[in-house]
């Protein structure tokens, strides 16, 4: 813990041997990646607009091809992301033992320093967007899936050799939703099979697509597809919602009037949009997590916020059990978000399996 505290790295002049990566892992001359231009950066300002559709039709897109992307004109004032930052700037510049009266290796205790309302109505705007973009009611993931909401503060000194280590190793984020302010390059994204830096805006938010999304939305977005669908065709079926910690079941009610469509006509209409691995749902519904890492560099000293938005441990996630059958099975196993959190922590599997380990085997 002291060597954590000190300042040493102000005054180092080589990567200590405990930080430098094994040679298979190191970034090498990628911490000078190029920016990906391409990552979407959403105005939200327009959606009071008549480009709302536009607004969201970005917003589906991004999280179909990138699983991040950014926004701006978001409602979160630029003064109070200015203080913030300036704020966690200065902590990080404190002398060792004036730190040290706000550290403990005790992970159970927390020091908590800063909350924003603002942030955490803009991460709830985003999540219902989400929504409408997905057709599904919103609101959806208010409640038990997104109770939690948790600030992580990084801090990476200038480094001697980049090239030798990473500040974060590649990884998904296990909860449902971040949102990271950062002034600084260094963030990047695994995108078609290589590294690309994620572009620094001033007062922007990158919003990151994380696990828990990408698996509720998937099996969400069946429900209210096939919802739509007997809508259509007068078919009488009872749905069972997605558990947030119980069940509640939605019976949707009317006549069949059509007397050739029956149970099979129903796994025909199913088959048409039974997704795929990673998120596939029907048409864009599509919603992936982006893998990413932080490098560093030698000039800089970059602070990021990150702001996580979390379901409580004990929120269960499963599928709808009414649009599965034999010939469609569930994707994933019901499970708690703490079993998740347990797999995703355990050092004997690669984070980024942990969604694959709760799928089911075909």
């Amino acid at each position: 813990m002291s060597v954590l505290l000190s300042n040493w790295s102000k005054h180092v002049r080589t990567v200590p041997s405990s930080y430098v990566l094994p040679q298979e892992k190191r970034p090498g001359n990628l911490i000078s990646a190029p920016v990906c231009k391409s990552i979407p950066v959403i105005d939200l300002g327009q959606l009071g607009r008549l480009d709302r559709a536009g607004v969201l039709q970005q917003i589906m897109n991004a999280c179909q091809d990138f699983g991040i992307f950014q926004v701006i004109n978001h409602g979160v004032s630029e003064e109070l992301m200015e203080d913030t930052m300036s704020l966690f700037k200065e902590f990080f510049d404190m002398p060792a033992e004036e730190l040290a009266e706000y550290c403990s290796e005790d992970r159970t205790k927390s020091f908590r320093l800063y909350t924003s309302v603002e942030v955490r109505k803009l991460s709830m705007r985003v999540l219902d967007l989400i929504c409408e973009g997905l057709g599904i009611e919103m609101g959806y993931f208010g409640n038990e899936i997104s109770k939690v909401q948790g600030l992580l503060v990084n801090h990476y000194p200038p480094c001697p050799d980049p090239s030798l280590v990473l500040g974060v190793r590649g990884h998904c984020d296990p909860n449902l939703l971040t949102l990271v302010q950062q002034e600084v390059h260094g963030l990047q994204i695994f995108k078609d099979g290589q590294w690309a830096g994620v572009e620094p805006l001033p007062h922007a938010f990158v919003i990151n697509i994380c696990n828990q999304l990408e698996v509720v939305a998937l099996w969400k977005a069946q429900q209210s597809y096939l919802r739509r669908s007997l809508a259509k065709t007068q078919l009488s079926v009872a749905i069972p919602r997605y558990i947030k910690g119980q069940k509640v079941t939605c019976t949707s009610r009317a006549p069949l009037t059509t007397p050739t469509l029956g149970s099979r006509h129903v796994e025909d209409m199913m088959a048409s949009y039974q997704p795929g691995l990673r998120g596939m749902v029907i048409s864009n519904g599509k919603l992936k997590s982006a893998q990413h890492r932080v490098v560093t560099n030698t000039s800089v000293a970059r602070t990021s916020l990150g702001t996580f938005i979390d379901p409580c441990m004990e929120c269960v996630i499963e599928p709808a059990k009414a649009i599965v059958s034999e010939s469609y099975p569930p994707l994933f196993k019901s499970y708690q978000y703490k079993e998740f959190i347990e797999i995703y922590m355990d050092k004997a599997y690669r984070r980024s399996t942990a969604v694959e380990l709760l799928k089911l085997q075909a």
